[in-house]
């Protein structure tokens, strides 16, 4: 990277105080960037770990925070790299958001996975630790730590049960850090359920379809293919759960926090309400493999399902309960799922110069 590393936080002061430093590692990601957002606000030094040196920085400028927050190399599966960098950091606090968590590559390399989501962060904590026993760590765990749950909804207590390399993984970190937190160390994993926002990758069902249909309104002539359109998901907004986790770590005792929206919604309501803020008049028709999506207007297809991205799902889906964090951080989902296919679409406009 071009730029070089800062001296720990007590070297810069405010106010005759010094600013905590906050360590993110995939900050260059949805969730670490609104998280350095907010703790720039808040008056953090805020570095972020890339884990390749040409790593598209699209969001945090985006956020116009590109040249607030020190960039340097940290690649989780390499632990002298690791080393070096806490050395000269001595974080206050850690956040890993740092994972391979493309489900494909997942599944075809186990051990790439156990190193990048179990073996570096875990050397991370534990190197950080060395230097700075007080040092707070949040751990970014997920809801696949459920598996396929046999009761709905989920909550802290909830009997793991994870079945992909994903969340195997995640589930074993998890356990680490309530070693860690056995031991003294203040630890705070999050189990994170599905949360969009118009940071998001092109690559998820939430922005392919919210990108797409603001092309087809104006006139691409493309086909939107997807899965299932009754595929279910507790869906909340990625800003509301940075808010969580701050207060998390900013709570007096560690524990793990069960963030979700508590409600399921399909596929079929993104298609929906985003078309509904684009003025798009659709009709549904057909059932299963067979529905199709149909501008009512001209008739024409704008959507089908293509069995290739259909996932198989068993009776009963993954949606959280979070009372937990209501109760102790008085915390709950703000954004409505409405709300936030409405900010994806108007952001995906905006993006299209519209």
């Amino acid at each position: 990277m071009s730029q070089s590393l800062r001296q720990p936080s007590a070297q810069t002061v405010t106010n005759n105080m010094p600013r905590p430093t906050a360590l993110i590692t995939g900050i260059a990601g949805q969730d670490g960037a609104y998280l350095a957002k907010k703790l720039l606000d808040s008056g953090y030094d805020v570095c972020g770990g890339i884990s390749r040196p040409q790593q598209d920085l699209w969001r945090l400028k985006r956020l116009g925070i590109d040249k607030q927050v020190l960039l340097f190399p940290l690649d989780l599966t390499n632990h002298p790299q690791i080393d070096m960098a806490i050395a000269e950091i001595r974080p206050d606090e850690i956040y890993n958001f740092g994972a391979l968590s493309s489900l494909g590559k997942t599944e075809t390399d186990k051990i790439l996975t156990r190193a990048v989501n179990y073996e570096g962060p875990l050397h991370l904590f534990r190197r950080a630790l060395d230097f700075h026993p007080d040092v707070r760590i949040f751990q970014a765990s997920s809801a696949f730590v459920f598996g396929e749950p046999s009761t709905a909804p989920q909550n802290e207590n909830t009997s793991r049960a994870p079945v992909s390399n994903y969340g195997k993984a995640k589930h074993a970190l998890d356990l680490e850090l309530k070693t860690l937190r056995q031991q003294g160390a203040f630890a705070v994993s999050g189990i994170l359920y599905n949360h969009e926002s118009p940071l998001r990758g092109d690559e998820f069902v939430s922005q392919k379809i919210v990108q797409t249909l603001t092309r087809i309104k104006q006139g691409s002539g493309e086909l939107l293919q997807l899965g299932a359109l009754d595929d279910r998901r507790d869906w909340s907004y990625a800003g509301d759960f940075v808010d969580a986790i701050i207060l998390a770590m900013q709570s007096e005792k560690p524990t793990d926090y069960l963030l979700s929206s508590g409600e399921v919604n399909n596929v079929r309501g993104w298609v929906n309400y985003s078309a509904k803020t684009l003025d798009l008049k659709i009709v549904f028709e057909g059932q299963g493999a067979e529905e199709c999506v149909f501008d009512a207007g001209t008739g024409r297809k704008i959507a089908e399902v293509n069995p290739a991205f259909i996932r198989d799902e068993n009776g009963r889906p993954l949606v959280g309960d979070s009372t937990k964090a209501k109760a102790e951080l008085g915390w709950h989902a703000q954004m409505t799922f409405p709300d936030l296919v409405r900010r994806m679409t108007v952001a995906a406009l905006s993006r299209q110069g519209v």
